[in-house]
């Protein structure tokens, strides 16, 4: 048998300008064009319910070139269990179109996108619509939940001081083991944050004992260091640079440093206002580069300090407000900042500049505390209010 391709006369056209002042043109060459040819980008792997994305359709003549189209350029898109509908689509009169879609709702949708009645390479487009916040672990026996981190599995850590333990879910919420440690301490053992090792080792703080705690992912007891030192601990974390581990004290007003080893360093800050100096620090985080992130909670900032304890910057800033009660900061690989405060997380670039809030007011954050990013930027958050981690997808 012989295929033969469909013949294509490449025809141009001369089309009047309608609207000549607007334009300051007579009017536009319009031709025919390839649909295998024609290109869309910004197709996404999935979207955010409820909010827009804008694609960039680009028609192109058999040789590749981009032209304007005689052809009509369609977009279709349907919903599950609906009929096709039509999406409005802006002519650029230069061979791009932009053209808007919105998922309203939690499941796959098709994009079909046709030059003349011919469809573009992978049309129709299959795009799944995701809700931009899902509670993934509602637990009301957590009576004290408020520090979160991600360990290497991609699984939730949080710590529940109250019920004397550590708890671990998977992405989905689903429960998979508690740590314990019951006879090893002089008192009950109640853990208000956690930070993970490149080793995967859990680093506790024990408020009760005054201590930080260090097990296997599988909650095997390796030492305990600190009590000569830490005296009313809340936030804990590793630097990425030195390796060192550094503690927050929140009615000492300082921040301690160890080896991971348990070998005492030092301390830096002292109650105040001024630079460098601390009203209540919360849950730290130190990104790449060893820059390490304080939030000053009492002094409504961020302080942020190199590896070698001197002060760099702050920032106060939280969209049009200040910000206010600033309780535990979370880094992502890139180095972007998310903050949480007293009914709200934000992002930050490196310097502190707002970028935007993640969440809404119908999230339903009330007291949110500890804060962790997954390398698929989902933005996790601990609310001790409510009981639950929730879940961001930027």
């Amino acid at each position: 048998m012989e295929t033969k391709p469909p013949i294509s006369n490449d025809i141009a056209e001369f089309h009047p300008g309608s609207d000549l002042a607007a334009h300051a043109l007579m009017g536009v060459n319009k031709s025919d064009v390839c649909p295998s040819k024609c290109t869309v980008k910004n197709i996404p792997k999935k979207i955010l319910k409820g909010l827009p994305v804008k694609l960039i359709i680009t028609t192109r003549d058999s040789k590749g070139k981009q032209v304007i189209p005689r052809q009509d350029v369609t977009v279709k898109s349907i919903n599950p269990g609906a009929s096709w509908e039509d999406i409005d689509v802006t002519d650029n009169n230069d061979g791009t179109f932009h053209v808007t879609i919105v998922g309203n709702m939690v499941e796959t949708h098709q994009i079909a996108i046709a030059i003349g009645n011919e469809h573009i390479p992978g049309s129709p487009f299959h795009i799944p619509v995701m809700k931009s916040v899902k509670t993934v672990r509602k637990d009301e026996q957590s009576s004290y939940p408020r520090g979160l981190a991600i360990n290497k599995h991609g699984d939730f850590v949080t710590t529940d001081g109250r019920n004397n333990r550590v708890t671990i879910h998977d992405r989905d919420g689903n429960y998979k083991q508690s740590l314990r440690f019951t006879d090893q301490f002089a008192k009950p053992f109640s853990p208000c944050d956690v930070a993970i090792s490149d080793d995967n080792e859990y680093y506790m703080l024990d408020d009760s004992n005054k201590q930080v705690v260090v097990c296997d992912e599988y909650g095997g007891f390796i030492r305990k260091f600190g009590r000569s030192e830490i005296n009313t601990p809340r936030g804990i974390a590793i630097n990425p640079v030195n390796k060192n581990v550094y503690v927050s004290e929140y009615r000492e007003d300082c921040i301690r440093k160890y080896t991971q080893g348990g070998v005492y360093i030092n301390s830096f800050g002292g109650i105040g206002e001024m630079q460098g100096k601390f009203s209540g620090p919360c849950m730290l985080a130190i990104n790449s580069k060893g820059l390490v992130y304080v939030p000053d909670l009492l002094n409504d900032r961020i302080q942020v300090f190199n590896s070698d304890d001197q002060f760099m910057f702050e920032f106060t800033t939280s969209g049009d407000s200040t910000m206010s009660c600033p309780k535990a900061v979370a880094i992502d690989k890139n180095d972007y900042v998310y903050i949480s405060s007293i009914h709200e997380v934000t992002k930050h670039d490196i310097h502190g500049q707002y970028l935007c809030r993640i969440d809404r007011d119908k999230d339903g954050l009330n007291n949110p505390w500890g804060v962790a990013v997954s390398n698929d930027c989902r933005i996790a958050v601990v609310d001790d209010s409510i009981r639950c981690i929730k879940v961001f997808v930027e």
